[in-house]
């Protein structure tokens, strides 16, 4: 558990370099208090992560339930990963991204699955991607970095008040041969 605002609960990376996960499980992690990042992996490595065959499951915080990614136009890739029941949001924030929250980066998925997981509301304010929640910062030169690419993935069940599925405020993406379903 990650605490006071923390990033990863199980996992901080602000190096350098690309961080590679493999066969990996990362289960019922948190990263606590206000603007909480990554309750698995919170990630700015400037050189983008590879997971392939990841597991993250029953992991919170408040900006990416299982994983935080800024990486400055790099890329996020999941492999064969799943990605379940992971929550974005607490009590007194709400949350985005239940499962990935990406900034500045481009994220790409092939033959993964992202089911079940929420971003919390509270109040007037809204959760936004229930899986995924996807942004660049404006007048970056990372501006057209930060697309979505989905490919053969099951984005389903996954809830939150505005994207249940996906929340995209980036420079848009590609979804090929992908399920988004009950979201």
């Amino acid at each position: 558990t990650a605490t006071a605002g923390g990033g990863g609960g199980a996992i901080a990376d602000y190096g350098y370099e690309s961080s590679r996960l493999t066969g990996t499980v990362f289960s019922g992690n948190t990263a606590t208090g206000p603007g909480s990042a990554g309750g698995a992996l919170a990630s700015d490595s400037e050189s983008g992560d590879v997971l392939t065959a990841v597991s993250m499951r029953a992991n919170s915080a408040v900006d990416g339930g299982a994983i935080n990614e800024g990486s400055d136009g790099y890329t996020l890739a999941l492999d064969g990963s799943t990605l379940s029941g992971n929550t974005a949001g607490s009590a007194t924030e709400a949350g985005q991204g239940g499962a990935i929250w990406v900034e500045d980066t481009v994220l790409a998925t092939d033959n993964s699955t992202l089911a079940g997981n929420r971003a919390l509301s509270v109040g007037s304010t809204a959760g936004q991607g229930g899986a995924i929640w996807t942004t660049y910062l404006s007048g970056s030169t990372a501006e057209a970095y930060g697309a979505t690419d989905l490919s053969s993935t099951t984005v389903s069940g996954n809830s939150a008040a505005d994207g249940g599925g996906i929340y995209e405020g980036s420079s848009g993406g590609l979804l090929t041969d992908s399920i988004v379903s009950g979201n």
